[in-house]
């Protein structure tokens, strides 16, 4: 489990808009779970692996699931591929006044195998 946890200010959305935020997955994971908390505001979410896109919520979800058989809606199943993937962050909607701290989880699952 990979668990970054930060602040981000209107500073920083005015920087760089997308940010990303790396997590490894190991040979043979069978799926990806992202949680996203944070306390105001408007955070995209999103997912980029070794392989390319692999997908796109916005502002919709806080959660997204990918796995070899399916995924979250605006997310793309497929094989697992090792390596370093990265959660991406659009920082659409900071305030000002406030900035928000995020709270951001990613879990990979491991493969049991039972042979008979």
């Amino acid at each position: 489990m990979t668990v970054h946890r930060g602040r981000w200010s209107l500073e920083d959305r005015l920087e760089r808009g997308l940010r990303e935020l790396p997590f490894d997955v190991p040979p043979g994971t069978a799926s990806v779970t992202v949680e996203l908390s944070y306390a105001e505001g408007v955070i995209d979410l999103g997912c980029h692996g070794p392989g390319g896109f692999r997908g796109w919520s916005g502002g919709a979800r806080s959660q997204y699931v990918i796995s070899a058989v399916r995924a979250t809606s605006g997310y793309l199943p497929g094989e697992l591929e090792p390596g370093t993937w990265h959660v991406w962050l659009g920082l659409h909607r900071i305030p000002a006044d406030r900035p928000g701290m995020h709270h951001l989880e990613s879990h990979e699952s491991e493969v049991i195998a039972l042979c008979g």
